[in-house]
């Protein structure tokens, strides 16, 4: 049974939705800002965090309270930085990190 060329796109928009919304990236603003990025279905966190970071520093964000860790198939990174790292260098460090294997982060 072939399915229409409509159907076919529809399930692949749908799969592909559905990766990138079990990301999520929250910014608490204090004196730093303060991010949480966490990402379903992602593996080797250890490789993954050492290029987040290592990106991140590429952008000329020095980072604090640095915690990136694996559990349950998922990956959790928080860190403080200044209020001149934005949205779109962390975004940047994740997609250069993971080549958005894991789909893609949208942060503040």
């Amino acid at each position: 049974m072939k399915l229409p060329t409509i159907s076919a796109t529809v399930f692949t928009l749908i799969a592909l939705s559905t990766s990138a919304a079990a990301n999520r990236c929250d910014r608490q603003e204090n004196a730093l800002y303060t991010y949480i990025v966490e990402a379903e279905d992602a593996e080797d966190a250890g490789g993954i965090c050492n290029g987040l970071w290592d990106n991140l520093k590429s952008a000329a964000c020095v980072t604090s309270d640095e915690k990136c860790s694996e559990g349950d198939g998922s990956i959790k990174w928080s860190f403080d930085v200044g209020r001149g790292c934005g949205g779109g260098s962390v975004e940047g460090a994740w997609s250069e990190a993971t080549g958005n294997k894991y789909g893609t982060i949208d942060c503040p």
